[in-house]
């Protein structure tokens, strides 16, 4: 977030100011809204606060924090607010520092990524316990990242993977699917719109179905596949060799 797009408010209701950046709809740490501002206009907004303003503790973290890592976190968090929803903050900021890797929050091909990491890893599913109580909790995030290794172009790789599922299906709710199967399915298919194309041609089209463990055994005998399976358990390995030796 860049100091000169930013702007102190504070709020009526609140008792520390907020920052909020240009063109944004809500305060870094999302407790503040445009909602809020059509309800109540903000009592003062500064551009800098002095010693004896007390800023809101996330937002000035986030604004102070030169790491994108932060940036990266503050959407994710924001993003899960709305869903009603958290997740351990040890596996957020695993997933901000995979997003790091495409770029800065305001990159444009990185929210591209950020749009399908979401849908792939951020999706809550509704629990209900024995006393009636619902809640949404996030299900497997932390096996699917066991699986996407940092530097490994992992994450790029099951994002574009999924916007294939997405095209050839001609879908964009991927319904019900487990997290962790998902993504280690999606790691096994080194030609994805090739195999796509098959499961849609099966019937095979839910993103969990295309890529269960049973349907991707099936598919490796299919005579029509011969060939794409070859060496795809050394795929992502080889890759972030590769990607280890350009670095190096």
């Amino acid at each position: 977030m860049s100091a000169a797009a930013v702007y102190w408010i504070l709020y009526p209701a609140k008792k520390r100011w907020h920052a909020w950046r240009h063109g944004e709809r809500e305060s870094a740490c999302g407790t503040l809204t445009t909602a809020h501002l059509k309800e109540q206009d903000a009592r003062e907004i500064v551009t800098q606060l002095s010693d004896d303003q007390p800023a809101c503790g996330t937002c000035k973290r986030i604004v102070e924090s030169n790491a994108p890592t932060a940036g990266w976190l503050g959407f994710i968090k924001r993003y899960l607010k709305h869903k009603h929803c958290t997740a351990p903050l040890k596996d957020l900021e695993a997933v901000a520092a995979l997003l790091v890797e495409a770029g800065p929050p305001d990159d444009p091909v990185a929210l591209e990524l950020f749009e399908q990491v979401k849908v792939l890893l951020l999706t809550p599913i509704r629990i209900r316990t024995e006393t009636g109580r619902e809640f949404r909790k996030i299900v497997g995030l932390r096996d699917a990242l066991a699986l996407l290794q940092p530097r490994s172009g992992s994450l790029a790789a099951v994002a574009a993977i999924f916007r294939c599922w997405r095209n050839v299906m001609g879908r964009q709710d991927p319904g019900h699917f487990k997290i962790g199967q998902v993504i280690e399915g999606m790691l096994q298919v080194p030609e994805p719109e090739a195999y796509l194309q098959y499961c849609k041609t099966k019937g095979l089209e839910p993103l969990g179905v295309a890529f269960h463990p049973n349907v991707l055994a099936r598919a490796r005998k299919e005579p029509a596949l011969r060939g794409l399976f070859g060496g795809s358990g050394e795929y992502w390995k080889d890759t972030a060799e590769q990607l280890h030796i350009v670095r190096d």
